[in-house]
């Protein structure tokens, strides 16, 4: 079994429109066929993904599949005068009783395909008919475990008013997923299979099911603190997460201003015709939200008037060289009085030492978060009774 995926054709969608890209993919599909035997199979799974099976042994599989992907980069597609080329990568796997039935082998041949992507695309990747599973197959079993079992660790860390007149204590939560020995996986090595295989959005749940359970025993003690919760690209879109999301808030005790939700300014671009109407929902039940890692890239500014943001994440990147380097102190600076002007408060991230903090102090930014300004520590760690190991200046890193 075959999974291939076609690379750069959302390019033709987006820049010629969906009937030059439906055209492309009849050209493309009887273009594959004059590679198949008559008795083999070539489907469209969805979008520019195409599930093939062939009749030939795994060696011969990924050869056809090599002429596949060269065949497919060769042809060249022409609509209202412009000319596109694309891609494929292809992942193959062996078909056997062994591995299940056909939702297992798909998931293994999408797994083998997101390995030829990862590698560079324009590739096949077989996986080997020994049994043997790549790094992401692996990866993608312990993600699902760890939801299964409970294997995830919320960790937090300060984020501290400049001006520090503040009563409420801010945390933003940073998850880590915990292996069998003890050891805690960054997000890096977790979430773009979780990403891969639409397991996000039960991602963000469970966080936000344990963030807010966690908060009411905090709150029961009398400890006063707010929680800013990172929600994915995937959960902006999903209307069934979002009404579980108002449910679990609803049902707590915990009052929606002490919940801020960060998302980041490249899904906000990629999302703005659902994301406002997510928003919206969400603080109609006064939870707050952050605009985060703002100024990774080419921003645009007109979408902080267009959507309901309470905070301003400035981007680590930029934070980092406000010390030395007068462009970004002056893109930053930039930044801080734009909401200032639009009533946006701002944070500054990645602040790891005492002179950055004094540059952010001297702009006037709001808020700053970073490991020289506090370490991280387990959410768990303000309820009596938590088996905390107390600060984990270990993870030193700012990926959220």
């Amino acid at each position: 079994m075959c999974f291939l995926d076609l690379d750069r054709f959302k390019q033709v969608n987006d820049s010629a429109g969906h009937p030059a890209g439906d055209q492309l993919l009849r050209e493309l599909v009887g273009l594959m066929r004059t590679h198949l035997c008559i008795n083999e199979v070539l489907g469209r799974l969805g979008g520019d993904e195409f599930g093939v099976i062939l009749t030939t042994g795994q060696k011969e599989a990924k050869v056809v599949c090599e002429r596949l992907v060269d065949a497919i980069s060769r042809h060249e597609f022409r609509w209202d005068g412009e000319q596109f080329k694309v891609g494929a990568s292809i992942g193959v796997v062996e078909i056997s009783s062994s591995v299940g039935d056909v939702n297992a082998h798909l998931v293994r041949a999408d797994m083998a395909c997101y390995a030829a992507k990862n590698n560079g695309r324009n590739q096949v990747y077989s996986i080997d008919s020994d049994g043997s599973e790549s790094r992401s197959l692996r990866r993608l079993d312990l993600v699902k475990n760890a939801l299964q079992k409970n294997c995830y660790k919320l960790l937090m860390q300060s984020i501290q008013s400049t001006a520090g007149t503040e009563s409420v204590s801010r945390y933003e939560l940073l998850l880590r997923l915990e292996t069998e020995d003890g050891a805690l996986l960054e997000p890096l090595e977790f979430l773009p299979v979780a990403k891969r295989f639409s397991l996000m959005q039960k991602l963000d749940s469970w966080v936000v099911e344990n963030a807010i359970s966690t908060l009411e025993k905090i709150n029961a003690e009398g400890k006063d603190i707010a929680l800013s919760i990172n929600l994915s690209a995937n959960t902006l879109t999903d209307a069934d997460t979002l009404q579980h999301i108002v449910s679990v808030i609803v049902n707590s005790s915990v009052a929606g201003d002490k919940i801020c939700f960060d998302i980041t300014e490249s899904s906000a671009i990629r999302n703005m015709d659902n994301l406002r109407g997510f928003m919206i929902t969400l603080k109609a039940h006064g939870v707050e939200f952050a605009l985060d890692d703002f100024g990774n890239g080419l921003s645009s500014f007109s979408y902080l008037q267009e959507l309901p943001i309470t905070y301003l994440k400035i981007d680590g990147e930029l934070i980092r060289r406000i010390a030395y380097d007068t462009t970004s102190r002056h893109i930053t600076e930039s930044f801080h009085l734009l909401c200032k002007k639009l009533g946006i408060k701002t944070v500054a991230e990645s602040v790891e030492d005492v002179l950055t903090m004094d540059c952010v102090k001297d702009i006037g930014i709001d808020y700053m978060q970073g490991f020289g300004v506090a370490n991280l520590f387990e959410l768990c760690s303000f309820v009596d009774g938590c088996k905390s190991p107390g600060a984990l200046i270990s993870f030193k890193d700012d990926v959220t």
